[in-house]
């Protein structure tokens, strides 16, 4: 069997574009929004990591002040559908290939539940085939596409001459929670909404990234530093101040092992945009330096932190900006 590949990557991101100072700006406005937290929003909107972002809503931004949650569950389900689909369709067409080409789906997402779901709209929505290989992955959180790219990776590895699509999508915003909560102000002025679709494949004509190994840790101990909650039927997002040295930790981990077993010289890094402190602690002990990050904070700066799609925009920009190709 050929060697497993990923061919190409498109992202989607809905059409409102607003800039921080803008989001800013009518959060000052807000009756809703008490003192303190147009304090806190006024510091941590102004932090120049972050310039625009992305919001899946066709009302007004300010409507999210008040959205209930049945509303926020309906527009998940609307936009999730929406932005994956385009994703898909885009990377069928940069591709050059058909719906009917497709022998796999898997989808990611931590920020809507749906049952049958989001494999069910996606398929219906781009026209893929009724046996199609589906599996929708909910709930493993901003790190989703790489396991999504590993499911892809085993079942390619057991089903020859086959292409598979990895889509993740979020809809941040859906799980936007208000009030004078640090974690929620904090989350509020960095997530945005996107969708990344990535095509991987076994067929030996394809030109690529090649896939040689994957690695992960599982810390299940510092669960409650990074996490969804429930209150009030509604999912709250848990952000604690450890994150980013908890996350250059187990960066450090997976890369010692990887650089254990190859000799393969690693020039440039696809490094979830999490935020900048997170970037900066992965910088403080990388071997590369700082120009090894340099795609991830583009991506952030442009977007945000879109939960799982956002490091698909990274080795996007990597494919096709520094034609990274086997």
């Amino acid at each position: 069997m050929s060697s497993i590949k990923i061919v190409d990557i498109a992202t989607a991101n809905p059409p409102l574009k607003l800039t921080q100072e803008e989001i800013l700006n009518r959060i000052l406005k807000s009756p809703l929004r008490s003192a303190r937290e147009k304090k806190l929003y006024t510091k941590f909107l102004t932090e120049p990591s972050i310039r625009t972002r992305y919001v899946a809503i066709e009302d007004q931004p300010e409507k999210l002040f008040e959205e209930t949650q049945d509303e926020a569950i309906d527009r998940f389900q609307v936009q999730a559908t929406r932005l994956g689909a385009q994703a898909v369709k885009k990377l069928l067409r940069r591709t050059g290939l058909k719906p009917h080409d497709i022998d796999g789906i898997i989808i990611t997402t931590c920020t809507g539940y749906l049952c049958p779901g989001l494999t069910s709209y996606i398929s219906q929505a781009v026209g893929l085939r009724e046996d199609i290989y589906a599996l929708d992955m909910v709930g493993t959180g901003c790190g989703a596409a790489l396991p999504g790219m590993k499911s892809a990776w085993q079942y390619l590895t057991a089903h020859a001459d086959s292409r598979v699509i990895v889509l993740a999508v979020e809809i941040c915003t859906a799980t936007s929670y208000w009030n004078e909560d640090l974690d929620l102000i904090i989350s509020n002025s960095i997530f945005g909404d996107g969708a990344a679709a990535c095509l991987l494949t076994n067929r030996g004509e394809s030109a690529g990234l090649e896939i040689r190994e994957f690695q992960s840790v599982l810390w299940p101990q510092y669960r409650d530093e990074l996490r969804y909650v429930t209150k009030n039927g509604r999912l709250l997002n848990v952000l604690k101040k450890d994150v980013p040295s908890l996350a250059a930790s187990a960066f450090h981990r997976i890369y010692q092992r990887l650089t254990k077993d190859f000799t393969v010289k690693i020039d440039r890094m696809a490094v979830h945009p999490g935020g900048r402190k997170i970037l900066d602690e992965i910088e403080a002990i990388s071997p590369f330096g700082g120009e090894a990050l340099r795609r991830s904070r583009s991506v952030l700066a442009r977007y945000g932190n879109m939960s799982s799609p956002s490091v698909l925009y990274v080795l996007r920009d990597i494919l096709h900006k520094d034609n990274c190709q086997t």
